[in-house]
């Protein structure tokens, strides 16, 4: 969840917090209290008496919250001790959705727990079957541990503590089969960057600790991710992988550079580019594609292409059969004997014959099958039977809702591979990470602007003025050359 909200006090912020507390199912706005409610500090809260934008980001995915609507009531505290509280927001919070089977049997159980412990134990007999269906998991042995180390401990404990420990259990389990290990280096990865705050907040100590954690998760993350891609995408003609993954030498050139700046005193630009990059890597994962999505994603394009030519030769034989539905009707008028469809017939078998495979490519491939496709085949069924018949006009009908109803049908499969393409590299030219791909313009591309020369040169001659205190310990001189050599 990606919250941007705005702070102002004439003494100054110290903190704020958010309250998030859900509502009762089936209420659309606040109005009956909830014991059960959220807090959720916000750091960087703190300003110095002037109106400050702040964005956080917050992962509730696994809160038992996800996908509930809840309100949402923002805090501030100020210097003198005040708090002032905003108006209630009602949205939903977000909620993960699993592709994986057993990862979705999973999430299924830990929710039924978590919105009724009291009865989380009936839940038991579901994690045991589960767990038994090794085929169903490819015989994951951590899956398997997991699941039976889940199984017996709510068979001897069904405390409130069991079943919260349970439920983390069969989460991190459905991440596992999902993502593989690609969630957790984002986890570890959020940890970095807020290590990494806070010692931007508590001055130059742990400052260089933290960024060599950071730069180390970084390259953790970006390993995994191009690992996820190379499994579910495959290599382009020109040798370049259609997902791109961010070369780490931008990333890893921010991370230095808020050190830098950190060390420079300059916390607030330190701060901004934190925010940069917090919006970078947020913005990778999401854009993150499961090999199920890509496959769905290839199923939805080969069926609008098979549609595409499918619909056109649909389009001809229609054109055909009203030709010769005109020729037989002047044929009568003159006497003469009718025919002509026993070909257009077996034309019009074929095109059902190709739509069936349509058909059973999108459900191979996991895609929902828009209900045009089942009218058109219908249709198309009806003007088979019509021509069999040698009944022109019960074909033309036939025919021309099978067209209709194909368009309609192709139509949909753009709108969900467009969808779909969301995870991919944009229209704009730029990769999920906000890369310009290979052979497209990268004007407008740049990296966060560097220090410029007049600030860069006020620094080293406040450093030189330092170091030319003949007060300073050893240990500060080693400290300010350090420093120099940065610059």
């Amino acid at each position: 969840m990606r919250l941007t909200y705005v702070v102002n006090d004439d003494y100054g912020v110290t903190d704020a917090s958010l309250t998030l507390v859900p509502l009762p199912e089936g209420a659309q706005a606040p109005g009956t209290t909830s014991d059960d409610r959220l807090e959720i500090a916000l750091r960087g809260a703190q300003t110095r008496g002037e109106a400050t934008s702040l964005v956080v980001y917050e992962d509730l995915t696994a809160h038992p919250f996800a996908g509930r609507l809840v309100t949402a009531v923002l805090s501030a505290t100020d210097a003198a001790g005040q708090t002032g509280k905003s108006d209630a927001l009602v949205f939903r919070l977000p909620e993960r959705v699993f592709s994986h089977p057993v990862a979705k049997e999973l999430v299924a159980i830990r929710k039924d727990m978590l919105v009724s412990p009291a009865r989380a134990s009936r839940e038991t007999d579901r994690i045991d079957r589960v767990s038994r269906a090794l085929d169903a998991y490819e015989g994951d042995l951590t899956v398997f541990a997991a699941l039976r180390s889940a199984y017996w401990r709510m068979n001897s404990d069904s405390s409130r503590k069991a079943v919260a420990e349970v439920g983390e259990i069969l989460w991190e389990t459905a991440l596992r089969l999902e993502d593989g290990q690609m969630s957790l280096a984002t986890r570890s990865l959020r940890d970095a960057l807020d290590q990494f705050e806070e010692a931007l907040e508590g001055g130059e100590d742990g400052l260089d600790q933290a960024t060599a954690a950071l730069e180390a998760m970084m390259q953790q993350f970006l390993s995994q991710m191009a690992r996820q891609q190379s499994e579910t995408a495959p290599m382009r003609t020109d040798g370049t992988q259609r997902m791109q993954v961010v070369g780490s030498d931008m990333l890893q050139q921010m991370i230095r550079q808020m050190r830098d700046l950190a060390a420079a005193g300059e916390m607030d630009a330190a701060k901004a580019m934190l925010d940069q990059l917090r919006d970078i890597m947020e913005n990778a994962s999401a854009n993150s594609m499961t090999a199920e999505d890509y496959e769905r994603m290839m199923a939805a394009s080969r069926a609008a292409e098979a549609l595409e030519g499918l619909s056109e030769d649909q389009r001809t034989l229609l054109n055909q059969t009203s030709r010769q539905t005109l020729v037989n009707r002047l044929r009568e008028k003159n006497g003469q004997p009718q025919g002509g469809f026993d070909s257009l017939g077996a034309k019009q078998q074929g095109l059902s014959q190709r739509l069936g495979d349509i058909l059973q490519g999108l459900g191979d491939g996991g895609m929902e099958v828009p209900g045009g496709l089942e009218q058109a085949l219908q249709a198309m069924e009806d003007a088979g039977r019509a021509l069999s018949e040698q009944s022109g006009p019960g074909a033309i009908r036939g025919q021309a809702e099978a067209v209709r109803s194909l368009d309609e049908a192709k139509g949909a499969l753009e709108q969900m591979l467009e969808q779909a393409m969301q995870q991919m590299p944009s229209g704009n030219g730029l990769d999920p990470l906000g890369r310009p791909q290979p052979g497209m313009n990268t004007r407008g591309f740049e990296l966060p602007d560097m220090l410029d020369a007049r600030q860069v040169e006020r620094i080293l001659e406040e450093l030189r003025q330092r170091i030319s205190n003949p007060d300073l310990s050893d240990e500060e001189r080693q400290y300010l050359r350090r420093l120099l050599r940065r610059f």
